[in-house]
């Protein structure tokens, strides 16, 4: 049962990456600026997730920065976030 269900989830979880990947690149491409902050900040906590990935699989080496690379994706993503609302908020002056 763990093996069927983790399986599920890396399926959906690569279709819900795929989504939002998507829908951010059609909001930066119809002009919203802070689409621009949630694909960079995505892309930090997608990269993160890859070499966490790659570390399990074994194809990189366990060491201080793969082993916590969820951590620090996630740490850049809220980062970027925060930048993002700020623009946001700074459009809804306007």
């Amino acid at each position: 049962p763990y093996t069927i269900i983790s399986g599920v989830v890396i399926i959906t979880g690569f279709f819900e990456g795929l989504t939002l990947f998507g829908a951010s690149a059609l909001a930066i491409y119809k002009g919203n600026t802070s689409a621009r902050y949630f694909l960079a900040g995505f892309s930090c906590y997608a990269i993160g997730l890859l070499i966490f990935g790659f570390k399990n699989f074994g194809l990189l080496s366990l060491n201080f920065y793969t082993d916590y690379s969820i951590h620090f994706g996630a740490a850049l993503q809220v980062t970027l976030l925060s930048f993002a609302l700020g623009s946001k908020l700074k459009d809804f002056k306007r």
